[in-house]
C-alpha cells in the first residue's frame, strides 16, 4: 500500500496505467516496456565531469551499455592525452566535439523504448501460462 499509492484505488478497467520505476528503469505499464531516463544536468569538460556522467547512469540490465561503453572509451582517451593534468583541468578543444557528441548520443537515450515481452503473442491470447520464480 505504501509503495504504490496511485495503484491502491485504480480502476485497472477504465484508468490509464501509471509508469513506474522498477529495476532503476522506468516501466511503462501501459505499454509494457522500459523507458530511459537520463539525468541531464550540464557538467564540465573535464576528468571529473566525464566520470560523473558515465556513472550518473544508472544501468543495471545494461541495457545502455552500447553508449556507455563509448564514454569510457572517451574517458580512456582522455586520460592518455592529458596525463598531467588535473581532475578539474579543462580537457583539450580537440575532444570537445566527442564530448559534445556523446553527451549528444545520451540524451537521444530518452525516446527509446524496450519491450518487456519477448513474445508477439499477448499474455491473453496464450494457449499455456507459466509463472517462473528464480
Amino acid at each position: 500500500c505504501d509503495l504504490s499509492k496511485e495503484l491502491k484505488d485504480l480502476d485497472l478497467g477504465t484508468a490509464t496505467l501509471p509508469t513506474h520505476r522498477t529495476l532503476g528503469l522506468l516501466w511503462n505499464t501501459e505499454t509494457y516496456s522500459f523507458t530511459i531516463k537520463v539525468n541531464s544536468v550540464e557538467k564540465t569538460f573535464t576528468r571529473r565531469g566525464l566520470l560523473s556522467v558515465i556513472y550518473s547512469v544508472f544501468d543495471p540490465i545494461e541495457f545502455l551499455q552500447p553508449a556507455i561503453i563509448e564514454g569510457k572509451l572517451l574517458l580512456r582517451e582522455m586520460m592518455s592525452v592529458t596525463s598531467k593534468t588535473d581532475w578539474d583541468d579543462p580537457l583539450p578543444e580537440p575532444l570537445y566535439d566527442k564530448w559534445t557528441t556523446w553527451i549528444g548520443s545520451l540524451n537521444s537515450l530518452e525516446s527509446m523504448d524496450i519491450p518487456k515481452m519477448y513474445s508477439n503473442i499477448s499474455f491473453a491470447d496464450a494457449t499455456q501460462r507459466e509463472v517462473l520464480v528464480f
